[in-house]
C-alpha cells in the first residue's frame, strides 16, 4: 500500500482509493461469510470454551479451541473458566450454547 518513503509511494498506477475501499469491503463480508460458515459445522456438538466475560446482551462470552466465540446464558460468573458447552445455534458467527 501507498505509504509515505516507502517502495509503493514511488510506484506509478495506484488504485484509487475508493476502489480500496471496495475491495477491503469485500474481503471482509467473504472473511466473516466464511467464519460463519466455519462455526455453524460446531452447531449439535459440545466443546470446552475458555469464557472472558459478559457481553451487553447478558450473555457470557468466550472462544472454544478452535477460536470460534461462543456465548451462553447464565447466572454465574464464567470469568476465566474453562467449561463445557453444547452448541445449539449460530447467532451471526457465534456460536450459542448452555453448560453442560
Amino acid at each position: 500500500s501507498k505509504r509515505n518513503n516507502t517502495t509503493a509511494a514511488k510506484l506509478e498506477n495506484h488504485i484509487a482509493h475508493a476502489t480500496n475501499k471496495e475491495r477491503v469491503k469485500v474481503v471482509k463480508m467473504f472473511g466473516e461469510a466464511k467464519l460463519r460458515e466455519f462455526a455453524s459445522s460446531f452447531v449439535g456438538q459440545s466443546g470446552n470454551v475458555l469464557f472472558e466475560q459478559k457481553n451487553a446482551q447478558g450473555f457470557f462470552e468466550g472462544y472454544n479451541s478452535q477460536f470460534v466465540r461462543v456465548q451462553v446464558a447464565s447466572d454465574f460468573d464464567l470469568h476465566n473458566q474453562i467449561l463445557s458447552v453444547q452448541y445449539n445455534s449460530i447467532n451471526g458467527s457465534k456460536l450459542t450454547g448452555t453448560l453442560l
